[in-house]
């Protein structure tokens, strides 16, 4: 028998929901400031496929505050927690789930016409769950996007951009969303 093969012991199971239900206190208290101040909130839905053509569904909630302008530019804060689905597979370490809080900054182009519904975003998320796909505790997140009325659709990639060692092989997204 080996270590793999004897179940966590009774001890760590509370230690590690009480470390999941800190984090989820601690994204709400984070994410109190932009509902209080009326955010953009979007839930966005779709597939993801690690670097070897493994897919699954992952699903985001998102607040993005009302942007300011800096040197022609709307910036907006956003937060989101997002969640990525184990697929039914062990190779590349891929069966099991992941979670990841996210929080970065949102930019887009002010005005009028079709360019000011893109945007991009980058942020840095933590995860809980490890893959070889999302591979380290923190991660980057980046995002190309377009939004109008209440839908929208972004392309996601995330990754630890190398900085961590082990696997790096990253997730990507084509996410499908409604706005409130």
């Amino acid at each position: 028998m080996t270590p793999s093969d004897v179940a966590p012991s009774c001890d760590t199971r509370p230690r590690r929901c009480l470390a999941v239900l800190a984090r989820a206190i601690l994204a709400v208290l984070m994410a109190a400031p932009l509902v209080a101040r009326g955010a953009d909130v979007s839930v966005n839905w779709g597939p993801s496929v690690s670097g070897h053509h493994h897919w699954t569904s992952a699903v985001f909630a998102e607040a993005a505050t009302d942007p300011w302008c800096w040197r022609a530019v709307d910036i907006a804060p956003e937060l989101g927690l997002g969640y990525v689905r184990a697929r039914g597979t062990a190779v590349d370490r891929l069966d099991h789930d992941v979670w990841i809080g996210f929080g970065g900054v949102r930019a887009s182009l002010p005005g009028a016409g079709v360019w000011r519904h893109a945007f991009l975003g980058f942020g840095i998320g933590v995860t809980h769950g490890k893959t070889n796909a999302l591979s380290s505790t923190g991660e980057f997140v980046d995002t190309l996007g377009w939004q109008a009325g209440h839908w929208g659709v972004m392309i996601r990639h995330i990754s630890n951009g190398h900085l961590a060692t082990g696997p790096n092989i990253g997730e990507t997204m084509l996410l499908l969303g409604v706005r409130f």
